[in-house]
């Protein structure tokens, strides 16, 4: 259904037809010889994300836990919740 809002938005500023979108909306996801499979191994964009590992990568989660709890945004147990579930 995203992709169906998606592509919904792009009709509406004009990035594709709605004949484009239906093309789009027409080749199935995991299909590697179209549609955007295609498009992300022959552009090499967006490559690492279709791989399935079992690494997460948390990136700057803690600081932004940190900035929530600065400026009162959260409840202070959701806060230490969430620090405590970062350093498990």
């Amino acid at each position: 259904m995203d992709e169906i809002i998606i592509l919904d938005k792009t009709i509406k500023i004009e990035l594709l037809t709605e004949k484009e979108t239906r093309d789009w909306l027409d080749i199935a996801a995991h299909n590697p010889e179209k549609g955007i499979l295609y498009q992300i191994k022959k552009h090499k964009i967006g490559e690492r994300w279709q791989k399935r590992t079992k690494h997460v990568k948390l990136s700057n989660l803690k600081a932004l836990i940190i900035d929530n709890d600065e400026m009162e945004l959260l409840p202070e147990e959701k806060i230490n919740k969430d620090l405590s579930f970062l350093a498990g």
